[in-house]
Formats: C-alpha cells, sequence, structure tokens
C-alpha cells in the first residue's frame, strides 16, 4: 500500500526539512499549521540548526543557579508552584543528569545527531536556488 499524501503538524524548522525530504521523494505534503511558519518554536531560536552549540539543558551547575530565579515568571525556567508528584519526579530526574559524566554524554548523542546538519543545510539551500532560477 502506498501513501501519496502526508499531512504534517507545524511548521518549524524540523518539520519543514522533513517536509523537503518527502516532497524530494514524490510525495504530497500537507502542512498543518496554527499560525505562520516558523512562528512557534523555530522563532524563538531564529529558525536556526546550530549544531556547534549541542549542549543539553541539565549541565553541572544549572540547577544551583536556576534555584536563584525558579519562581520568577520572567526567568529562564520557571516552574509555577503546585503541588505536583509528577513535577517533583521530572525536577528530581533533571537534577540527577545535571552530573558531569551524564552531561558529556548528552553532549555526544546531541553531537551526533546534529553531524551531517550543516551539509543538509547547503543541500537544500542549493536546490532551492536552482529550482527559483529554472522556474
Amino acid at each position: 500500500m502506498s501513501v501519496d499524501t502526508v499531512a504534517v503538524i507545524g511548521g518549524g524548522v524540523v518539520v519543514s526539512t522533513a517536509t523537503y525530504y518527502l516532497r524530494q521523494s514524490g510525495g504530497e505534503v500537507v502542512v498543518l499549521e496554527r499560525d505562520r511558519v516558523g512562528s512557534g518554536a523555530s522563532r524563538g531560536n531564529a529558525g536556526e540548526v546550530c549544531p556547534g552549540a549541542c549542549a543539553p539543558l541539565p549541565a553541572p551547575g544549572v540547577v544551583f543557579g536556576s534555584l536563584r530565579t525558579l519562581h520568577r515568571r520572567d526567568s529562564a525556567l520557571y516552574v509555577r508552584p503546585q503541588p505536583s508528584l509528577s513535577l517533583a519526579r521530572f525536577l528530581v530526574g533533571f537534577a540527577a543528569n545535571a552530573r558531569e559524566t551524564r552531561f558529556a554524554a548528552g553532549v555526544r548523542a546531541l553531537s551526533e545527531l546534529a553531524r551531517g546538519a550543516v551539509a543538509q543545510y547547503r543541500e537544500i539551500a542549493a536546490d532551492r536556488k536552482s529550482t527559483r532560477l529554472n522556474s
């Protein structure tokens, strides 16, 4: 059974890249986005994929540094005070992963994911440029 049309949800940089490759393979793609393409999470990082900045959030020292501002709504890491077992589990797990060895393992994993990102970006950019020139 073949699929002729695929619906993707979201219009950020990751989904846009997946859409590009789906279309390259001959598929028709429908993008479902609640706002403008690139207006969500990709807007927050300017739509950039930064393979050189591969660092997991639970870095050594981040827990103690964040405790001072955790309650402030304008802080980088805000947690609304509430009794929550799942939140407590998350925070304990986050703190447990903010060790040097776990951080180093995360950097290696994220670096592996990012490998080839610049080459793929250049491939897409070159294809888009040639498509515009040939239109």
